[in-house]
């Protein structure tokens, strides 16, 4: 179901996002590409980030700095 993600180019990070996604589908792909970065330092309402940590607590993740 990619079509969309994560990329870096010159030393900053990109969200590539598909825009014939549904909205669903968008917000399933942004909580995916946001778990993967450390967001530690970035404040988040508590749903937010408890969203995001579910989604890192997968079998595919992996964090990055932003």
């Amino acid at each position: 179901e990619t079509r969309g993600g994560l990329c870096r180019c010159r030393d900053r990070t990109y969200l590539v996002v598909d825009h014939h996604l549904s909205l669903p589908q968008r917000v399933r792909l942004l909580s995916r590409e946001l778990s993967r970065l450390c967001l530690d330092d970035v404040f988040l309402r508590p749903d937010l980030r408890e969203l995001l940590e579910s989604h890192a607590s997968g079998p595919t993740s992996r964090r990055a700095a932003p």
